[in-house]
């Protein structure tokens, strides 16, 4: 239980600022559900989804955000609603960064590895 003490003077409008900024709520975190690790490999030419949760506590903060790659000539990313789609374009390492819209400190990082396949 979180307890507050709150100093009241003048028309109180401080008060009702942290009235409002506790009933708005904060991102915790955001997190890929459908890696173990922030690591991923993909084979040249091939697509990964993953599936981003953005975990909020509160009604009036939103659960949207962002995401971009570091090197758009070895994977690419594009949002489609709560998933990502990465496709491997060129050997290479590549960090796609997916962030918070309510809180830009808010964020995870996925590793991609770029290797052509291994011809039998």
């Amino acid at each position: 239980m979180l307890k507050i003490a709150v100093l009241v003077s003048g028309g109180g409008t401080n008060l009702q600022a942290i009235i409002d900024a506790i009933a708005s709520g904060k991102v915790t975190n955001v997190k890929v559900t459908n890696l173990k690790k922030n690591t991923l490999q993909l084979n040249k030419g091939s697509k990964k989804t993953l599936n981003v949760k953005v975990a909020v506590s509160g009604k009036k903060i939103s659960s949207d955000f962002t995401v971009k790659s570091s090197n758009n000539k070895v994977a690419t990313v594009k949002k489609s609603g709560k998933k990502v789609i990465i496709t491997a374009k060129k050997n290479g390492k590549a960090s796609v960064t997916i962030t918070s819209k309510a809180n830009k400190k808010k964020k995870t990082v996925v590793k991609v590895t770029v290797v052509t396949p291994v011809k039998k």
